[in-house]
């Protein structure tokens, strides 16, 4: 395992391990928004490395995660929203520290997900001229 994928998956157990239920709301809300651009981004490679060296690659995995996520980006919106609203804890809504520690969970896994992809990237000595089609 790459130490920039260890540092994602610790980050990510700490993230939602947190007592701190706002931050860790705002680390799935920043991954479920990034989820399908990465699986967009994913699948191709994938497809490109089952057509130069691994033929029997299934990819059923990888596209049916994929097509899961397309509900997930908007469970999140809607759970920010009752949330915020402050129809679950008859308040009037996220209080100013509730959003900072929400903004804090987002901004850690977005910076946990550019580390665990720069970490690959950094990792791969292979020439980048193929081609997704």
């Amino acid at each position: 395992m790459l130490p920039s994928t260890r540092a994602y998956i610790e980050g990510m157990e700490r993230l939602y391990a947190d007592g701190n239920h706002e931050i860790a709301l705002g680390a799935s809300f920043g991954l479920e928004n990034m989820a399908i651009p990465m699986w967009d981004h994913l699948i191709p490679g994938l497809r490109i490395l089952r057509g130069l060296r691994y033929p029997a690659m299934d990819l059923t995995y990888f596209t049916f995660h994929r097509d899961l996520e397309s509900s997930h980006e908007d469970a999140m919106a809607h759970a920010v929203a009752v949330l915020e609203s402050g129809q679950t804890a008859g308040q009037a809504g996220l209080s100013v520290r509730a959003r900072v520690d929400f903004r804090r969970g987002s901004e850690a896994v977005l910076d946990y997900l550019r580390g665990f992809w720069k970490g690959l990237d950094q990792s791969s000595n292979k020439p980048r001229s193929y081609s997704a089609a």
